[in-house]
């Protein structure tokens, strides 16, 4: 097996290129601020929430702002939202391989190429969610036979004997959740970075993790937690200051305290993520780059 890099070089690569592409990359979170604008508007049109409005609806009791307010928030939550999640993901994984390569990157370009891609994309998306998710079907017997003791009455053996499978089929689906899941995590950049569509890229991902699985494993897990912790610390901090902040707005009035906390949570929340999403799709890139070079 030829050498990979390794953990410290992922942590150390990936924060020496997301503050030097800081301005590039930025241009590309930022689009995540859309997404903040689209979850207010969700929350104003409908501020009672969904369970209230589909009651609503479901009852014959719903206005038309209700109804009309339920169809926007639906289209925003399902459709809106994890387009834009997509296509800023697609971005990052494109702009990195552009910019860590010393290539020149064009927005225009970048945009047109993601246009073009976007559906492939989506549907190895879709492929390596259905593959990886197969093996939640494992605890399957178990909950059948759980659901046929409760019909029949089948008594404490039968009962014992489900509840046995149910928990074996467990650590089994979550096993194998794991190893599926590691072994299609590059389905995406194969698609993205070297144009292997649908079935090709879940075949691509599983040949480059291939006899690599362990040291694959660590340099994705062990980079995200040590970021992740960073992040955690800032969400915290950021998550205080927002309580403060919500509390001195609650001395002016009731109705600025709940409107302005909320603005102040999404916004705020959001400009947070809009800083950090780029450092994890930095390490996978670096990852994967090293694994089709060193195949």
């Amino acid at each position: 097996m030829a050498n990979i890099i390794s953990i410290g070089e992922i942590i150390d690569r990936t924060w020496e290129n997301y503050v030097k592409h800081f301005t590039p990359l930025m241009k590309i979170s930022l689009w995540g601020m859309l997404i903040a604008v689209l979850v207010l508007i969700r929350i104003f049109i409908l501020p009672e929430g969904d369970r209230y409005a589909l009651g609503a609806i479901l009852g014959g009791s719903a206005s038309a702002f209700i109804t009309i307010g339920f169809v926007i928030a639906s289209i925003i939550s399902l459709i809106a939202i994890p387009a834009i999640t997509i296509w800023i993901y697609m971005n990052f994984v494109q702009a990195s391989d552009l910019l860590i390569g010393g290539k020149a990157l064009n927005m225009k370009t970048l945009n047109q190429d993601s246009k073009k891609k976007f559906w492939g994309y989506l549907w190895v998306v879709i492929l390596r969610t259905l593959v990886t998710l197969a093996p939640l079907l494992a605890v399957a017997p178990g909950v059948i036979l759980i659901i046929v003791n409760l019909l029949v009455g089948g008594g404490s053996l039968l009962g014992s004997l489900s509840l046995l499978l149910t928990f074996i089929g467990a650590i089994a689906a979550l096993v194998l959740l794991i190893m599926v899941g590691v072994q299609l995590i590059f389905a995406g950049f194969e698609m993205l970075l070297a144009g292997k569509r649908g079935r090709k890229g879940l075949s691509g991902s599983r040949a480059l993790v291939k006899g690599r699985f362990w040291p694959v494993l660590w340099r994705i897990l062990i980079p995200k937690i040590v970021f992740g912790f960073g992040v955690l610390i800032a969400e915290i901090v950021v998550g205080m200051t927002i309580v403060l902040l919500s509390a001195s707005l609650f001395n002016i009035s009731e109705w600025v305290g709940i409107y302005g906390s909320v603005l102040l949570a999404v916004l705020v929340g959001t400009a947070l993520r809009v800083l950090y999403a780029p450092i994890f799709v930095i390490a996978d890139y670096l990852l994967y780059d090293s694994l089709r070079k060193n195949a």
